[in-house]
């Protein structure tokens, strides 16, 4: 093949059809192996297949540069995969490449590119991203917000994935594998080195795979969840109840359990936050205060079930967003109905919780304290003070995850 400059010159570049390829002894103390065994890491969301084809590891790097990498530009690579999993529309959630060399230093952006896969040659650009640009070597770059591949744009799920770099000032090359041998899928685009259109790789005589890919993951379509709110009265406190001397230094353990009853949730779900007015004699002998669940068996709290620390420093209306959120168990609310309240444990702490007395006692607002004669739960009302805790939380159906399938290009 006629070798041919087309103004370009550099001590570190064999040009070939007005393309530059870095044979690898001339970058191979330079070349980086980080991340050569490594995948992009899996979303989170859901279950994962990684496919890769290939090992990943670049022989040489193809594209349109001088030596100073500070001409050549814009230069687009494209690589060819087929998601053979995904539905007509789905996401890309990482992707990695590698970089060769000639990084110039003009360079202010570089872009993760996606292009339909219309016939045997990448199509219309599709979504673009930036990524880093920044030095040579792998990458691999996790997407927020993942990158869609529209409907259409992947028919029979192949299309191309790649980089673009559009300053006539910059030129780069991005790394190949050529010992998998060729799939025949990795194209290139550089006007200014004379490819005005996509060429193949093969086609300039370097046969061979962009060091490319991507994780693709299905559309994750919402779950619809339903929410609740447990609460008895209207969350207003007319005085505070608790076993406390007046500093606050002596009472404990408190239990103050409020009846409560789910009448739209299944029989497993979780408290995704809970709320709770602390009255006065907030204890500085206090070190923790939970938030527990009892489970509903009979008019009275039984079992204890999950707890959380919650805060306890001042007195007022908390409100806890919890994560992780606190499961109640199947079982635990036959029938919906179980107890939320705050437990507090300590010997040489005494607080209070707000009432609320103006709406009624709904007879399911109990006490434990056995320091003040209380050793086993009893309600407010029978203690001559009819009213309900100032406790509430909010219910959210068991999250069923959604299956996520995903699979990962990878075509060197």
């Amino acid at each position: 093949m006629t070798r041919a400059t087309l103004g370009f010159t550099g001590l570190l570049v064999l040009i070939v059809g007005g393309l530059s390829a870095q044979a690898p002894t001339l970058k191979s103390t330079s070349k980086s192996t980080s991340g050569i065994t490594g995948v992009p890491a899996p979303d989170k969301g859901g279950a994962t297949e990684v496919l890769q084809v290939g090992d990943y590891v670049p022989e040489f790097g193809i594209g349109c540069a001088n030596g100073a990498g500070t001409a050549g530009g814009p230069n687009d690579m494209a690589l060819g995969v087929t998601a053979t999993s995904m539905p007509a529309e789905f996401f890309l959630e990482s992707v990695s490449y590698n970089l060769w060399n000639n990084i110039s230093p003009n360079i202010t952006n570089l872009q993760f590119a996606i292009w339909s896969g219309g016939g045997y040659a990448p199509g219309a650009t599709g979504s673009m991203t930036s990524v880093p640009f920044t030095g040579s070597g792998f990458f691999t770059v996790s997407l927020t917000p993942r990158l869609p591949v529209a409907a259409g744009e992947a028919p029979g799920g192949a299309f191309f994935i790649g980089l673009n770099q559009n300053q006539r000032n910059v030129g780069f090359s991005v790394g190949v594998d050529s010992s998998s041998g060729s799939a025949g899928t990795s194209f290139i685009r550089a006007p200014t080195c004379g490819a005005s259109a996509f060429v193949t790789l093969d086609a300039l005589g370097f046969p061979g795979n962009w060091v490319i890919r991507a994780v693709a993951n299905e559309v994750q379509i919402p779950v619809e969840l339903m929410t609740e709110v447990l609460q008895v009265g209207d969350y207003v406190p007319e005085f505070g109840i608790g076993c406390a001397n007046g500093a606050g230094t002596a009472g404990g353990p408190n239990d103050m359990a409020l009846g409560v009853t789910a009448t739209s949730m299944p029989a497993e779900f979780f408290l995704e936050s809970v709320s709770y007015n602390l009255w006065n004699n907030i204890s500085p002998n206090i070190t923790n205060l939970q938030f527990a669940i009892w489970s509903g068996g009979g008019y009275a709290p039984g079992a204890t079930g999950s707890m959380t620390s919650v805060p306890f420093t001042g007195s007022g209306f908390f409100t806890v967003s919890l994560t992780p959120r606190l499961p109640v168990a199947a079982g635990e609310a036959p029938g919906g109905a179980f107890f939320i309240g705050l437990n507090q444990n300590q010997r040489n702490v005494g607080f209070s919780v707000g009432v609320d007395s103006s709406s009624g006692s709904a007879g399911t607002s109990f006490i434990r304290a056995p320091t003040c004669g209380a050793s086993a739960f009893v309600t407010l009302d029978a203690l001559g003070f009819p009213g309900n805790w100032v406790i509430r939380a909010v219910a959210n159906e068991v999250l069923v995850p959604v299956e996520l399938m995903t699979i990962s290009f990878d075509d060197e």
